[in-house]
């Protein structure tokens, strides 16, 4: 069932979710003023043998997207069990022990609800029927093929562009991007490289007129530091994969924050939220554009 969330009357959400960079939680914020209004869990501290150990990583939460219906699918990375993503009730708490999941990472919901596409390990989508249970086999599966000259070292993050229509987006050795028909899952169109063919993709996400906006990063090692991250983002025609680097202005002709990582349009298609690695999240949208607040390292709406 799709839930009308509040909005403000500018038609931006009333609140968007996010993980704080510090706690790592699970947050709503309040849109206008950035205030937390409530927390919602995450993993916690470590346990003492892996706070111990010095080859322990303590798993994190890592993002998180808002299905049609209200459920949060909160991916994580990396517990025993590999990279999850858990389906959070609305108003629930996240509990890593007890919160239903599902294999895989990045999730990414349809716009009807319907269905939720995660990418699993490094090499496949797997596209689930959201009202199923978590023990239920995916509806379908792509299979990263082995050819290099056909596809990327392995898969980033997943946008939909209809309601069955996949946005695939890969990484590392070939930043391709690709259109997968849900229906003929073993056949995606490689639609070119938006970014060059060299920079990985960290974030995609399709605004309401059909345009695909992916986001890319280099290390500037001219910074000091040594190892600043950038972000780029690309507006990317899916007709023919041709991708325009937004390199001083986004959508609203607004200059994107330094570091910027993170993307996510409301349910119109209209306001574009950022989340960037200094923990700094933006909004765009109708000519207008602002800072939401900051200390969150992963922003939906």
């Amino acid at each position: 069932e799709v839930v009308d969330r509040p909005q403000l009357p500018d038609g931006r959400p009333a609140t968007f979710w996010a993980i704080t960079d510090d706690t790592n939680e699970l947050v709503e914020v309040d849109t206008l003023s950035g205030e937390v209004l409530g927390r919602y869990g995450g993993w916690g501290e470590p346990d003492a043998e892996c706070a111990a150990a010095d080859d322990c990583t303590p798993p994190r939460i890592t993002d998180v997207e808002i299905g049609a219906d209200g459920r949060l699918w909160v991916s994580d990375c990396c517990d025993a069990a590999g990279s999850s993503t858990f389906i959070v009730e609305p108003g629930a708490q996240f509990d890593p022990e007890s919160t239903p999941r599902i294999d895989g990472r990045s999730a990414s919901v349809s716009p009807n609800g319907q269905l939720v596409a995660v990418v699993v390990g490094e090499d496949k989508i797997e596209i689930r029927e959201t009202g199923n249970e978590p023990d239920q086999p995916p509806l379908t599966t792509y299979d990263l093929p082995e050819d290099p000259n056909t596809a990327p070292a392995f898969f980033g993050p997943v946008a939909w562009f209809d309601d069955t229509t996949l946005v695939l987006t890969g990484t590392v050795e070939t930043s391709s991007l690709l259109l997968l028909d849900i229906s003929d899952a073993a056949n995606p169109t490689v639609v070119g490289e938006p970014s060059g063919g060299v920079l990985p993709f960290v974030g995609s996400a399709v605004r309401s007129d059909g345009t695909v906006v992916v986001a890319a990063f280099a290390i500037d090692f001219d910074k000091p530091g040594n190892g600043s991250v950038m972000g780029w983002a690309y507006e990317v025609d899916p007709s023919t994969g041709i991708g325009e680097r937004i390199d001083d202005v986004d959508l609203a002709g607004v200059e994107l924050p330094e570091n910027f990582s993170d993307l996510d349009y409301d349910a119109s298609g209209n306001h574009l939220i950022t989340g960037s690695r200094t923990g700094e999240v933006t909004w765009s949208g109708a000519g207008e554009s602002g800072t939401l607040g900051e200390g969150f390292i992963a922003v939906a709406w």
